[in-house]
Order: structure tokens, then sequence, then C-alpha cells
């Protein structure tokens, strides 16, 4: 019985052809920003008769629904309204 001859790799397809992407880099990249700044989400209300309000730990929407919504805000969130100056 002979021996298996060794596999030879195989070369690239082409020799400047790009490396595959993988998410790993920005995967990394996210995780370092979360460590360091935190986590924030901006929203921004565009719409005639959309606002938002807080009141205590309650964030109440007027988007739109025949009811306003009312959102409890958990513990340990920080939650920001600003107004925009009005256009004219």
């Amino acid at each position: 019985m002979r021996p298996a001859a060794p596999r030879r790799p195989q070369p690239p397809a082409h020799p400047r052809a790009p490396a595959p992407s993988t998410p790993h880099r920005s995967l990394a990249a996210n995780m370092v920003t979360g460590v360091t700044d935190g986590f924030q989400k901006k929203m921004e209300m565009v719409g005639t008769g959309y606002r938002a309000s807080i009141s205590g730990q309650e964030l109440t929407l007027n988007v739109g629904y025949s009811k306003p919504r009312v959102l409890a805000v958990p513990a340990g969130i920080k939650v920001q309204v600003r107004r925009r100056p009005a256009a004219g």
C-alpha cells in the first residue's frame, strides 16, 4: 500500500482577491464602543401632531393612535425629550 501524497494548498482564485469578509472586526469594535461609551438610541419624531413628554418615570407618546401611548421607563434607563425649535 502506498502512503498518501501530501496535499498541496490551493492558490487563491486571483493573487489580489480580497479576503473573505467576516463580521468579527465590526463585532469587536461595537463591543468596545458599548463598554466605553454605553448604549445609546436616539429617535427623532417627524410629523404633524407627533409629540413626546415625560412625567416622572412615564414616557407619553402621541404618535397617531386614538389614545396616547404611556410607557413606563425601567430603572437605570435615562430618557430625554428635547423640543425642536419651531420652523418659520
